[in-house]
């Protein structure tokens, strides 16, 4: 079988890292042959297995590249072309016009930049053979938002390759508040900031908040650290590749966002037995059981309170990380491969 994943970039972000993660794991199937295909490289390409081949397309106009796209799929015998995000969706479907072959839609959050009658349109070709959601939730916006044909429409959670290394863990009395993703807007990184001047005015002093990831945002967050004298407790660490190491040194994770489709750092926090702290916003309460693996939250008061007895009650915290890292097998790795597969199968 002859996978093409296809995606917009590899810069990072969580539809990018699943493309990613999706092309490591099928490439260590039997009899499975995995191209990953992007308009744009990107940082992301440092964690992809060396089994996987990249392929570069250039993107002109929508009708160009699927002309393109059809040649390749049909040179390498392509079985199923599996997308991720609105460019890559678009044009594989046109790209069927062309040459004949399974194509799957894989959404990965609720909004898109550009009208919703391609998409509408597209879905109903006898090609685009699922439209797949990370999430129940994500699912039902888009059954509600959009016209796509309800028999196609799979909820396929995302999965982590991340494992809990307790010999990482350090040996001191500091709490470690992570955060792993973009920093941009909507993940509201200020409210990190916010915990961190509230716990310090509290003479709760035992904590390091770590800012995992690079954006737009970083800049103005370290600026705002400084104007509210957290900097000594906040550490921005930039784009990293060893997530693995960095998830086994916190105690905490807290996202903050105010959008989310099904998050992949608070599936990864689970996995290594950290309890998490979220707002109700999409699949999140899908990851988190409020109150058992950790907190969902209505509030930026609400969000520091929590974090606060956290930190002041080692034991619920210790309690609260089993649950979570028992719960998020439902996201495990094997599981996600075999529903991948089983998919292809179906159609190929």
């Amino acid at each position: 079988m002859n996978i093409l994943i296809l995606v917009s970039s590899l810069n990072f972000g969580g539809a990018e890292k699943q493309a990613v993660l999706d092309a490591n794991m099928l490439s260590s199937a039997d009899n499975v042959n995995v191209y990953l295909g992007m308009f744009q490289d990107g940082d992301l390409r440092q964690l992809l297995d060396e089994k996987v081949k990249v392929v570069q397309f250039e993107k002109q106009n929508y009708l160009s590249t699927a002309g393109k796209l059809a040649d390749f799929i049909k040179e390498k015998n392509i079985t199923v072309v599996h997308n991720h995000l609105y460019a890559p969706m678009i044009i594989s479907a046109l790209a069927t016009l062309k040459v004949k072959v399974p194509v799957m839609w894989h959404f990965h959050g609720h909004h898109f930049e550009v009208r919703r009658w391609p998409l509408n349109v597209l879905s109903k070709l006898p090609s685009v053979k699922r439209t797949i959601f990370v999430c129940a939730a994500l699912a039902r916006y888009f059954e509600n938002e959009y016209s796509f044909p309800k028999k196609k429409i799979k909820v396929l959670y995302n999965s982590s390759q991340i494992q809990r290394l307790p010999e990482l863990k350090p040996k001191d009395d500091i709490v470690r508040i992570g955060f792993i993703g973009r920093v941009v807007k909507l993940k509201r990184v200020q409210f990190h900031l916010e915990v961190a001047k509230y716990l310090k005015e509290r003479g709760i002093l035992n904590f390091e908040v770590m800012i995992v990831g690079d954006g737009p945002e970083r800049e103005p967050m370290e600026a705002l650290a400084k104007e509210l004298g957290v900097d000594d407790k906040v550490k921005f660490l930039g784009f990293r590749t060893d997530i693995e190491n960095l998830y086994n040194h916190f105690d905490l994770f807290v996202l903050p966002s105010d959008e989310e489709a099904l998050s992949l750092a608070l599936i990864d926090a689970g996995r290594c037995a950290i309890p998490s702290l979220a707002f109700d916003v999409g699949g999140n309460k899908e990851i988190i059981k409020d109150g058992e693996t950790g907190y969902i939250v209505k509030s930026l008061n609400d969000l520091k309170e929590k974090v606060a007895t956290l930190i002041e009650k080692p034991e619920l915290r210790k309690k609260m990380g089993e649950k979570a890292e028992e719960f998020t097998r439902i996201f495990d790795e094997e599981n996600h491969l075999k529903s991948l597969l089983n998919l292809y199968e179906k159609y190929a």
